[in-house]
Parts: C-alpha cells; sequence; structure tokens
C-alpha cells in the first residue's frame, strides 16, 4: 500500500505550521470559568437550556440510577484542568455515566459497562429502550455494516515494525491465529521508541534516521506532526504530569548530545539541554520536579529542574550507565553495565548513598508499580536480581537463563523477556519478600528466540492489556505479536505481522474507565456536528438505553468538510468462498453529512491481500446505480484475506472506510 492510499500527509503538509503557539482555548475557558463564578454566565445543556447540574439525561432500570454527561475539554487530548460545557465538532469530549444504587444513591463500582455512538438522523424519533436493545445486539454482534462510528469497547495493538511502519491491530476478530488489520502509518523513517499519554490520545515515536519525533493522533491513526528533534531521538518518555515530553539525543559529541523537551499540548520543541555524551536513558522524581537522564559515554546523569529547564547537578557513577530508575521513596537507582553496580543516589541531595552489586552484564532495571523492589536483568549471566529499596540490599538472585534483557509489569507480575530464547520469564508481584524463594515461572512463546533478529529496539516488547489480566508480547524473529492470558501455561494466540516484524508492542485502550466510584468515562474526539445517540448497555444488571447529545459546528472548520470520507455500507451477504469462486461484492457509498448516494464514483477501488503476506492486488468498482458499486473477486488460494477500499476523489483513504476480511475454505 501506498503512502496515499493511507492519507499520509506529504513532507510540505506535514511541516506546515499551524498557529502562533497562543492557547487561545485556553484563556476563553479561563473567562468563562470567571463568569460563572461571577454569575455573569449560565451553564446550557446540548440543547441551549439552562442548566443547574451537568447532567443530560437521568434514566432508571433494574434498580440502577445512570447519569448521562458530555462535556467539551479544553485542552489536546483531555488533558488539564478545564472543562467547558461547548461541545462542537473536531474538539475532543469526556463521556460520562455516573452509576448509582436507584434507592440508596450508591456509587456502582467494578462494572464493565459498554457504549456506542452514532449520528443520529435529523428529525427522527428518539428511540426507545426496547429498540435501542436490539440496536445494541447489532453492535455486540461485529458485523462490518453494523459497526458504530465510535466505540468505546476494547482496545487496539500498536506494533512498532522493523520497517518505517506501525501496525494497528483490532484484535476483536480473533485471537486464534487471525486477525484485523485496522490501519498501516507509515513514518519517515524506522521508530526506536515511543511514549503514549495518560489519556491514551497521543503517540511520540523517536525517528533516530529522520532527527524527528513523529506524533501519532489515536482518534485518527495517522501522524499529526513530524518534529525536529534533534541528533539521534532515541528514548522517549512523559514526565508523570505530562507537562513535558523527553527525548534523549544520542550524539558522540558535544554540543548535539542531551535532551530535546517537547509541549505536547502544542506541539512543539520547546529546549534542548546539552548533558553528556553517549546513550541517554530517561527516569523523572514522582513529582515530576526533576529528570534524570544518564550519559553512558561520559559515565554520570544529569539532573535537570524541570521547571527552568536547566540541569542543576550531576552524579558520577562507575562505569557505563545503562539504565536507571526511582524508587517509591524517591531514590535514584543508576545500573552500571560493566560491572553491575547499582549506585544508589538521595533523591533530594543527590549525594551517593551506596551502591549494591548484580554482577558483570547487567542492562535492565526496573522497579516494581509500588516502587518497593527492584529488579536487574542480567543477560550476560542469565540472571534476575531482585533488590529491596528500604534497605538496599540484594535479596534473591535467581537463575532464569536465556540472556534476559527487558523487564515490564503488568497489576500483578513481572514479565521477563528472554532474548536468546522462546519464552518470557513470570514472577508475581505479590509474592515477592526477602525471607521466601523467590516464585520463577517460564512460559513459552512463539518458535525462534527474539534475539534471532539482530535489530532488537530498546520499546517495551512486552505491554499489558488495558484489563491487566494478561499481555501482548512482541517478536520480531516470529513476525508476531503474542496474546498471554495471567495463569495460562501459553499464550491464548497471536496476531500476524503482514510480513512485517514486529519490534515492540503497545495497547490504545477505547474502553470506559471507572475514574471515580461508579463514574465510567470515555473520550472521543466529535467527528461533525448534528446530533448523536449513545447507546448504552451492562448485561448484569440488565440495562440499555439510548442517550442524545448536540454538537455545535465550528465554522473554522467547515472547509474540511468537503474532504470527509463517505459512509460504506457492505450489501452482499456471504460467510466464506471457495477457491476459484467469484464473489459479486456489493457495497454502498453515501455523504456522511446528507445521507445522499454517491453515483458516479468512477475511482473507488479494492486493495485485497492476503492477511499474513505481503503482496495486494487491486480491483476496480463497477456502478450499479443509486450509490451502489459492484467488484467481482476471485480467490485461488485457501486463508484470510483483507480487503480496503479507497476513493481518492472523495479523499478517503485506506483507514477511512471499512476494511471487510474475506475467508477462502480449503476446498475439497
Amino acid at each position: 500500500l501506498t503512502a496515499e492510499d493511507f492519507g499520509v500527509p506529504s513532507t510540505t503538509e506535514a511541516e506546515a505550521e499551524h498557529d502562533d503557539g497562543h492557547d487561545h482555548e485556553h484563556d476563553e475557558t479561563e473567562q468563562l470559568n470567571e463568569d460563572l463564578a461571577s454569575g455573569e454566565a449560565t451553564l446550557l445543556d446540548h440543547h441551549g437550556n439552562p442548566i443547574a447540574e451537568d447532567v443530560y439525561e437521568k434514566v432508571e432500570q433494574d434498580g440502577v440510577a445512570v447519569e448521562f454527561t458530555v462535556e467539551g475539554f479544553a485542552g489536546l487530548g483531555g488533558r488539564g484542568t478545564l472543562l467547558n460545557s461547548d461541545v462542537a465538532e473536531g474538539a475532543h469530549a469526556v463521556i460520562k455515566f455516573n452509576l448509582t444504587d436507584a434507592e440508596t444513591g450508591a456509587p456502582l463500582t467494578g462494572l464493565r459497562p459498554a457504549a456506542w455512538m452514532d449520528p443520529h438522523p435529523e428529525q427522527a424519533e428518539h428511540v426507545a429502550d426496547e429498540s435501542c436493545k436490539e440496536q445494541v445486539e447489532t453492535y455486540l454482534q461485529g458485523q462490518l455494516n453494523t459497526q458504530a462510528q465510535v466505540d468505546f469497547n476494547g482496545f487496539f495493538i500498536l506494533g512498532m515494525n522493523e520497517d518505517a511502519t506501525v501496525s494497528v491491530i483490532d484484535p476483536l476478530a480473533n485471537v486464534g491465529g487471525m486477525t484485523q488489520l485496522y490501519a498501516m502509518m507509515l513514518l519517515k523513517q524506522p521508530a526506536e521508541d515511543w511514549a503514549i499519554s495518560q489519556d491514551q490520545g497521543q503517540v511520540f515515536m523517536s525517528m533516530p534516521g529522520a532527527g524527528q519525533v513523529a506524533v501519532l493522533s489515536t482518534d485518527s491513526f495517522q501522524i499529526d506532526h513530524d518534529l525536529d528533534a534533534g541528533s539521534q531521538p532515541m528514548r522517549v518518555a512523559f514526565q508523570p504530569d505530562e507537562t513535558y515530553v523527553w527525548v534523549g539525543n544520542d550524539a558522540d559529541l558535544r554540543p548535539d548530545s542531551g535532551v530535546t523537551v517537547i509541549d505536547p499540548t502544542v506541539p512543539e520543541v520547546v529546549a534542548f539541554i546539552e548533558t553528556g555524551r553517549g546513550h541517554h536513558e530517561l527516569a523523572f522524581s514522582a513529582d515530576s520536579r526533576y529528570a534524570f537522564v544518564s550519559n553512558a559515554a561520559d559515565g554520570d546523569v544529569s539532573i535537570i529542574d524541570t521547571e527552568t529547564l536547566r540541569m542543576v547537578d550531576e552524579v558520577k557513577v562507575p562505569g557505563t550507565p545503562v539504565a536507571l530508575d526511582v524508587s517509591g521513596q524517591g531514590a535514584l537507582y543508576v545500573l552500571d553495565e560493566e560491572d553491575g553496580t547499582v549506585t544508589v543516589v538521595d533523591g533530594d541531595s543527590f549525594e551517593k548513598v551506596t551502591e549494591v552489586d548484580t554482577g558483570r552484564g547487567a542492562a535492565a532495571l526496573r522497579f516494581t508499580p509500588d516502587g518497593r523492589w527492584a529488579l536487574v536483568a542480567n543477560p550476560e549471566q542469565g540472571t534476575l536480581t531482585i533488590i529491596d529499596s528500604d534497605q538496599h540490599i540484594t535479596t534473591h538472585v535467581a537463575e532464569i537463563g536465556g540472556a534476559p534483557d527487558q523487564i515490564s509489569f503488568s497489576q500483578n507480575l513481572a514479565y521477563i523477556r528472554a532474548r536468546d530464547a522462546a519464552q518470557v520469564v513470570i514472577v508475581p508481584l505479590a509474592d515477592i519478600a526477602a525471607d521466601q524463594e523467590l516464585p520463577v515461572t517460564t512460559v513459552p512463546v512463539g518458535n525462534l528466540p527474539p534475539g534471532e533478529f539482530p535489530q532488537l529496539t530498546s520499546a517495551a516488547a512486552i505491554y499489558p492489556a488495558p484489563d491487566n489480566a494478561g499481555v501482548m508480547i512482541a517478536n520480531p524473529a516470529d513476525m508476531q505479536i503474542h496474546y498471554y492470558v495471567e495463569g495460562s501455561t501459553s499464550p491464548l494466540g497471536s496476531f500476524e505481522g503482514h510480513g512485517r516484524r514486529p519490534r515492540a508492542a503497545m495497547v490504545v485502550d477505547r474502553s470506559l474507565r471507572e475514574e471515580a466510584p461508579g463514574v465510567y468515562v470515555g473520550r472521543v474526539r466529535i467527528p461533525q456536528d448534528g446530533e448523536y445517540e449513545v447507546a448504552f448497555f451492562m448485561g448484569d444488571p440488565a440495562i440499555s438505553h439510548c442517550f442524545y447529545f448536540t454538537a455545535k459546528p465550528d465554522p473554522e472548520i467547515e472547509r474540511v468538510e468537503a474532504f470527509a470520507p463517505p459512509t460504506l455500507e457492505v450489501l452482499s451477504e456471504y460467510e466464506s468462498i471457495q477457491p476459484g469462486e467469484t464473489l459479486s461484492l456489493q457495497v454502498r457509498l453515501t455523504n456522511t453529512a446528507s445521507e445522499e448516494p454517491l453515483v458516479d464514483v468512477n475511482d473507488l477501488t479494492g486493495l485485497i491481500g492476503p492477511v499474513s503476506g505481503i503482496w495486494q492486488n487491486r480491483l476496480a468498482a463497477t456502478p450499479v446505480g443509486d450509490g451502489v458499486y459492484q467488484m467481482d473477486i476471485t480467490l485461488d488460494e485457501p486463508g484470510l484475506y483483507n480487503l480496503f477500499f479507497v476513493a481518492p476523489s472523495l479523499g478517503a483513504a485506506a483507514d477511512q472506510m471499512p476494511r471487510l476480511a474475506i475467508s477462502v475454505e480449503g476446498g475439497n
């Protein structure tokens, strides 16, 4: 597939200036808050009516009260603290469901509600609960022609490939060997590391070959910006409060070696800070006051004040610092690769406290989520060392083999990648105790050790699933991302790399989150103005109800409406086809805004290829009439195929219209 097929902007478009950098929306929201406090302004509901409470609608079913709210957010991706009652097209919004006991008012916690959002036709009646239940049932079936415009359930998997691409995988189809390629993003150069914002709205990816950082929007799964980020940008990290994104510049010589600092809300580079030479690892104090930057070639750690963006101190450590992290007590731990010494530095005075020996050749150091235990992986000696941060002493040294070189965590487990073995080592976090033997389990993953692929990356190959009950494990050697569920003896399934080698994995969570007791929240960028229907569903207790809200038009983005992708509806019904059989597939194209059929579209094209392959064929669509188009598909080999649709004259790229999975059976 070409860059144009996926709507990737040209270099000139990607580097275009956006505004003067001033946050006008922030100023307007501050003024609104002042007016509300003084009584000079009144909050309005989605129809423009004054409201006393910021609740659009409240319903009661099966003993449960559900309050529905939609709020526009002042700030990119929902970061910040200021809320704005306006909901407008193109803007970010927060969808809230407050669930309480209808009789007592007590919040209902620990539930798993589902929601879908679709445009609601003008002048159409609001559906009754029984009709809404039927609508929810069609969403739950997951059929292509009944997919909602916005799905607040499930998640997407990102694969950082060895080439200049990022795969976006929808795992809902199957986890037993078949997968859905939702989108493929094209980068200027291969990525080395990435970091995702807490609201899941942005991913920042370093591209050393381009000297840039790509900014991915998870709303559209497109690259919004390519930022110049100095020489050899490698490691990427958000500081805890997300004020800045930090990028390590691994230049060989001064003054190009240091860190580039990015404001993610613009986004733009705000500073470059020169540090020592060599590879840089990044860590931060829990309050985001200090950034710690290791300098491998100079054997020291630079300490930077994140408010002034100036280096305030420098700590010399033995040998070559290869990893660093901060304990729950605020102490900085710095790992030396040469002899395995961990230098412990006081987080307030920046004075050395002590040193802990973990053995020559250590490569990775990570603290458990509670900050109590430091885990050190040593690929040279095949060991995992545990350090008690309360006393700064070694409590366990486990022989695990396989050249362990990366450490990741879910809520309950530690995962250690074995570079030279097709396995992952698992340690239950609750069972780590100084006076007990370290419980270690080995799980086979794939057929080939990841180290057989020579171009491994520093980005995490193991990433937790949204429910923290499993992880995704990228293995470039066998070209798959494996899905492991906690408690299993092997992965539940795997996702193909589509001819590419995923070196790292990441998960973008789209499900509703419980952000306060009984308050379940989803975030969305409003696609267009008009009325929307939000279908809410919960199985136990049983609730199905459709809520409604209206998004205002934004005059400043009216020019974009002409290029909005059309709505594509698949008309043909089938389960599978036989090899050599011709499938006459019919689809209907309509204008998304007016719902009028789109006729005489001469460049509607299908792009079809095997899920596990890299070739693809183009199929021309023939107009049948009244916005209906037909393409004849004949596939000779059994397997699963992906069919994408593009229509350049309508501005419709491959990731802007539905993708169809076509199964060819094995034959007789």
